[in-house]
């Protein structure tokens, strides 16, 4: 079986994160806020986490995500993150 790719969007460093240690080795998962990285691992990601309260960076990953499956978002209020992509 092949583990899902998680592209999280989110400061490395945020303490919430500590939520998917427990998971480490049934998914692979990457977090990162840096715009490069980000829209280099997004065409490969089956979900994408949004975990920013900044909607900059998941509007610029969205149209190079063609594999997501799933996209998720922390927040309560996904207005300022959707997209036409």
């Amino acid at each position: 079986m092949t583990l899902p790719n998680i592209l999280v969007l989110s400061d490395p460093r945020a303490g919430f994160l500590r939520a998917l240690e427990p998971f480490s080795g049934r998914i692979n998962y990457t977090v990162t806020f840096d715009r490069e990285k980000a829209l280099s691992l997004a065409p490969q990601a089956d979900i994408i986490l949004h975990a920013s309260f900044s909607a900059e960076r998941i509007r610029e990953v969205m149209p190079v995500a063609r594999s997501a499956k799933w996209v998720h978002s922390l927040s309560a209020g996904v207005d300022t993150v959707l997209t036409p992509e």
